[in-house]
């Protein structure tokens, strides 16, 4: 008897051995290869975001300075001194002899909405024409947000030399930064509202 029990202890011996063995392949493996897989997705998944990252930062740097020279911009638009600053700056590079500068009051256009101000300039320049032309030109690209409004040219002869003289009407626009974004935020808050 002690053989048969020696046998039936090895027969359930295998038979646990068997079913420890199953229930490993079955249930362990599986979830240890999960494991590994979704370790392996979350590596790849780092690597991924570092390398957008790494190629975004080019591009997220664009639009910081983007939004710097934007900023500036706006803060020149808004300062009348700045104005009459850069007027008279941008001028003198260009060869350009500024006789008059005047404030003239911002006229709201259908364009204009709520947050955005400005200030007006009547400016009365001289030069060559194609003096003349620059300063138009980098007047709208320097001197804030701004414009031509109407612009009025006239032949002029300076000690011999033919020159124009230009009455200039500009627009220069400012926004106020804080209350598009009160806006926006008054938007995005009735949108969820509607939700």
């Amino acid at each position: 008897m002690n053989k048969d029990r020696v046998r039936a202890f090895m027969a359930e011996a295998l038979i646990v051995g068997a079913v420890i063995g199953a229930g490993n392949l079955l249930i362990v493996e599986p979830i240890g290869l999960g494991a590994r897989r979704a370790g392996a997705a979350l590596a790849s998944m780092r690597e991924t975001i570092e390398r957008a990252d790494a190629l975004d930062r080019p591009a997220m740097d664009a639009v910081a300075a983007r939004a710097d020279w934007v900023r500036a911009m706006n803060e020149r638009s808004g300062d009348a001194a700045q104005v009459y600053q850069t007027i008279s700056a941008v001028a003198k590079r260009c060869g350009v002899q500024v006789d008059r500068v005047q404030p003239t009051p911002f006229v709201p256009d259908a364009r204009t909405s709520k947050g955005v101000s400005g200030l007006g300039c009547s400016i009365v320049a001289s030069g060559s024409y194609e003096a003349v032309a620059r300063f138009l030109e980098a007047l709208q690209l320097e001197a804030g947000f701004s414009a031509p409004v109407a612009i009025r040219l006239a032949p002029l002869q300076v000690q011999g030399e033919p020159q124009v003289q230009a009455s200039i009407e500009s627009m220069h626009r400012s926004i106020d930064l804080r209350a598009i974004g009160e806006a926006l935020a008054a938007a995005a808050s009735e949108e969820e509202s509607d939700e």
